[in-house]
């Protein structure tokens, strides 16, 4: 796990009740030398405070989650707005928590997280595969989480995203509410957001692409629906 912040004493208050609970924990207070370990290390969690890179704190939140293997993504700050945790979430953030939260509440947060990642096994882990989704001229294997697009290319969706994709690819053209949307994602943080259903529906169609952004369509009143056929083979 990376924790990164620019104050020194505030990374060490998150690391020490996770180091106690026997957790691996890498520390950083430098934006280019975070950013040197995000691009050449595979992290299982960054538990970020946006400072660290000033004025740009959201362009590197963006890098962050944008890598081909991205880690579970903690936003840590001090008296977050609604808005700065719908911001950070919309960019790829799958939590956000208040630093001055108790470390029982913090390492809630990080067990729900890693609990999540380890649920969703990479390709070394693969034993066998279930079959692939097809749809507008795509292909998902869920058990990888990787989508393949009609150019050849191939890129790994987020857990909660994937969650989402999976609902939709199940029941096309069936139209969900948005209290439904939300039914597995507390521990995303967007279950008790307002929003946390348009922000997540949001993320995975910016996953599936622009091309693709109609796929799924809004009910006006109702909730969400994919506008296309799924075979599975």
């Amino acid at each position: 796990m990376l924790i990164a912040d620019s104050d020194a004493a505030s990374v060490e208050q998150l690391a020490r009740p996770l180091e106690l609970q026997g957790m691996q924990v890498c520390r950083c207070t430098d934006v280019e030398r975070l950013r040197n370990r995000l691009a050449h290390t595979q992290w299982d969690m960054v538990m970020l405070n946006l400072r660290i890179a000033g004025p740009l704190g959201l362009d590197l939140l963006r890098e962050a989650s944008a890598v081909a293997h991205p880690a579970a993504m903690v936003v840590t700050g001090h008296g977050m707005t609604e808005t700065d945790r719908i911001v950070a979430l919309e960019l790829g953030a799958d939590h956000c928590v208040d630093q001055r939260c108790s470390p029982a509440e913090m390492l809630a947060v990080v067990r729900a997280l890693l609990a999540r990642r380890a649920a969703s096994p990479d390709a070394d882990d693969v034993a066998g595969r279930d079959k692939d989704a097809h749809f507008a001229g795509m292909r998902y294997d869920p058990l990888l989480r990787l989508l393949h697009t009609a150019d050849g290319r191939s890129r790994r969706i987020r857990t909660a995203e994937a969650d989402l994709l999976m609902r939709f690819l199940r029941n096309p053209r069936h139209v969900f509410r948005r209290e439904e949307l939300l039914g597995e994602t507390e521990a995303e943080g967007l279950a008790r957001n307002p929003r946390g259903a348009d922000v997540l529906v949001s993320r995975l169609r910016a996953a599936l692409g622009p091309e693709h952004w109609e796929l799924i369509r809004t009910k006006r009143g109702r909730g969400y629906f994919l506008s296309c056929d799924v075979l599975w083979h």
